[in-house]
């Protein structure tokens, strides 16, 4: 709740969700904190609660509080960095930071999350496959182009479309758009600005 004060959060957010949860089954203790613009309401459960039902029962619950408009409460999850118990290194002397980072998003990370009692699996490090845009502001604005135009150039450039059907008799063609970017080329080739329905400047 942006912009109020805790006296407000509390009176407004905090108590009413508080009201709803309360009989919650298997609720040991509530704990509620109001800050500037943000409620945040703890519960611990017995030990022998279920841990998706709890949370679909708290998340029926808090749909159904009169909070003011423009408010949405969201159930945070059930674990946390914090809870770390374990960590490990992933490495090779065949495969660069890149391919282990991929491996390990993709195979082991899977894996392990499917032991019982592993709540989640935290990846750091490696490589992420990114490209990077440097602007030059000289030549922005030489063409006379600001960087939220560029930006909104490569986002709207940056995505798939579906056109619905195409009938030819008997038959349906799938049409749709494909622009996702894949490469440094695909960037490149984006247009940037366009006049009198002509396409104009780009890179």
């Amino acid at each position: 709740m942006p912009g109020y004060a805790p006296e407000e959060v509390e009176r407004q957010v905090t108590v009413p969700l508080e009201r709803v949860l309360n009989g919650t089954p298997k609720i040991l203790q509530m704990r509620s904190q109001s800050l500037f613009g943000l409620s945040l309401i703890t519960i611990t459960f017995d030990d022998d609660a279920d841990s998706f039902h709890s949370r679909t029962v708290v998340s029926q619950r808090i749909a159904g509080a009169e909070l003011p408009e423009g408010v949405t409460p969201v159930l945070a999850p059930d674990y946390t960095p914090l809870g770390e118990i374990y960590k490990f290194m992933v490495v090779s002397d065949r495969h660069s930071l890149f391919e282990l980072r991929s491996e390990m998003e993709w195979n082991v990370s899977r894996a392990l999350r499917q032991v019982p009692g592993v709540a989640d699996v935290l990846t750091f490090g490696g490589y992420y496959k990114e490209i990077y845009v440097e602007i030059d502001p000289i030549r922005l604005e030489s063409f006379n182009l600001t960087l939220d135009e560029v930006n909104q150039a490569i986002t709207q450039s940056n995505r798939n479309v579906g056109a619905g059907f195409l009938r030819h008799g008997d038959q349906q063609i799938v049409v749709r758009g494909v622009g996702f970017l894949s490469s440094p080329e695909d960037i490149r080739n984006i247009v940037l600005k366009s006049e009198g329905g002509t396409p104009g400047h780009r890179r």
